[in-house]
């Protein structure tokens, strides 16, 4: 600024070039003289002392982010920064495409400094896995796809589980990808409640109007035939309506002795022998499985009989597994001494005992 004097005025600065206007430009850093000179020829000297500062060096990273996550965008080596993008410095957002930010710095002295931040999103994985429908009792195997490591709901930790839930149950599995991204899908196992036993137990005469029907679980051999469900039974009609679960069984009726003394007990397709029985393959669902027993009877016997046999060692019931060395015939394990006593019917009285020998 120029006061005093009188104009008009000549100025000089000693850049190389010379200039010869109020302000001097395009200056390196240096110490600068301006001399100016009034209309009468009066001169006055004055010295200026021109600073370049450097720019900031402004740094800001590459990162990376999986869709639907946010992301803070930071620059560095400045005191304020301003984004392109309407990011602002320090504050989460959440970008839907890979693209480029760039961010511009200004340091105390305002000089600025910019840089480019490459932000990568990536897509999240598609996982799925499978539903199932299974009947009480059983297991389904869930399998998930589409991640590299997996944890369901349940605990499991692998891309398989199998479960064994007694009512309808979705199950989450979570995937995560080499990214470290992570998806999840639900699997829902439907499970059908155990099928209802329904049906008649009748005889030549009629309804069997007092008796018990017997569900037995077939197993691999005799000694593991296990009774699983019983009850009494009027009019000729039974029902089991649930917890008996699913796999192969044998019914067997018995009718009231005292009542109906000419039936014997009787399994499903009119067997005497559980052996000679029908298997029922019991399921699941609405639907019931109908098993109807016509009792066998016994033919009218008069006089007097003889009842023979032989008592062997065995292993469980109905076993005849031998126990003597090699099974010798005649068998060596044959047991002496058992009682066995004869009675008219199960209940009845007994008309006659005796010993094995």
């Amino acid at each position: 600024n120029i006061s005093g004097g009188a104009s008009p005025f000549q100025i000089t600065w000693n850049t190389t070039p010379a200039q010869s206007t109020a302000t001097a430009v395009n200056l390196v850093a240096g110490t600068y003289q301006v001399t100016v000179t009034d209309a009468n020829g009066c001169s006055s000297n004055a010295t200026a002392i021109v600073t370049v500062n450097a720019n900031p060096v402004v740094t800001c990273g590459d990162p990376s982010v999986c869709f639907g996550s946010s992301i803070t965008l930071n620059g560095a080596g400045a005191v304020t920064y301003s984004w392109t993008g309407g990011v602002m410095d320090g504050t989460p957002f959440s970008p839907t495409v890979s693209q480029n930010y760039v961010v511009t710095g200004t340091d105390a002295n305002g000089c600025t400094g910019t840089d480019t931040a490459t932000v990568i999103v990536f897509p999240l994985p598609t996982i799925t896995s499978n539903n199932a429908t299974i009947c009480q009792g059983q297991s389904a195997l869930l399998t998930a796809t589409g991640a590299v490591t997996y944890n369901w709901t349940n605990g499991a930790i692998t891309d398989t589980t199998t479960v064994s839930p007694m009512v309808t149950t979705g199950y989450t599995v979570t995937g995560t990808d080499a990214n470290g991204c992570t998806n999840n899908n639900v699997s829902v196992v439907s499970t059908l409640p155990n099928s209802a036993y329904i049906g008649t137990v009748t005889y030549s005469g009629g309804p069997i109007n007092n008796g018990t029907i017997f569900v037995i679980k077939q197993g691999v051999s005799s000694a593991l035939y296990d009774t699983v469900a019983s009850m009494n039974f009027s009019g000729g009609n039974y029902l089991f309506m649930t917890g008996i679960p699913i796999g192969n069984y044998y019914l067997r009726a018995e009718a009231n002795s005292g009542m109906y003394p000419t039936c014997v007990n009787t399994y499903y397709n009119n067997a005497y022998l559980w052996d000679s029985a029908a298997v029922d393959g019991h399921g699941c669902g609405s639907n019931p499985d109908t098993i109807n027993i016509v009792m066998l009877e016994a033919p009218a016997i008069s006089g007097p009989g003889t009842i023979s046999g032989t008592v062997y060692e065995g292993a469980g019931f109905g076993q005849k597994i031998m126990m003597g060395p090699g099974n010798p015939t005649p068998y060596a394990n044959v047991v002496p001494g058992v009682p066995v006593k004869v009675g008219k019917n199960p209940s009845g009285s007994i008309v006659a005992a005796g010993l094995t020998d």
